[in-house]
């Protein structure tokens, strides 16, 4: 239960920090909007999917179950920073300043550091694959 919970702090505080940096972003360039979404969500939305589910046994009857709840914590905190992330930050930024909008963001990622730091004696470790990773790349194609 710790691991999906860690997990899901840290999707949550992500989420919130890559809205308010790319909302301030858009005062400067307005245009390519699609590109800044792809980059300010592509860190997140493809790594700790796979980092969390690394984290369970599929063949473990109990485990297999967590990796269910991992998934739905995960995209429930996914949804829940991105709506944050475009109504709180947004007000914050337009009533407080963009100086209060940067400092919330940066205390959420400061708490998920803090979180995953925490977590980490919980992580099973799983092993770096032995080899190049460029030869195993051409071998999939």
């Amino acid at each position: 239960m710790a691991i999906p919970l860690v997990m899901a702090a840290v999707v949550l505080s992500s989420s919130l920090f890559t809205y308010s940096w790319w909302r301030a972003l858009k005062v400067k360039i307005t245009s390519y909007q699609p590109l800044k979404m792809a980059l300010g969500t592509s860190g997140v939305k493809a790594a700790l999917p796979l980092l969390g589910g690394d984290q369970f046994d599929i063949k473990d009857p109990k485990e297999a179950a967590q990796l269910s709840s991992f998934f739905n914590w995960f995209w429930f905190s996914q949804t829940g920073g991105s709506i944050a992330g475009v109504t709180l930050i947004v007000w914050i930024s337009s009533n407080k300043g963009w100086d209060w909008a940067f400092g919330v963001s940066t205390v959420a990622v400061l708490l998920a550091i803090v979180l995953l730091c925490i977590g980490k004696p919980f992580y099973r470790d799983n092993h770096a694959p032995k080899g190049s990773p460029i030869i195993r790349v051409l071998q999939v194609i």
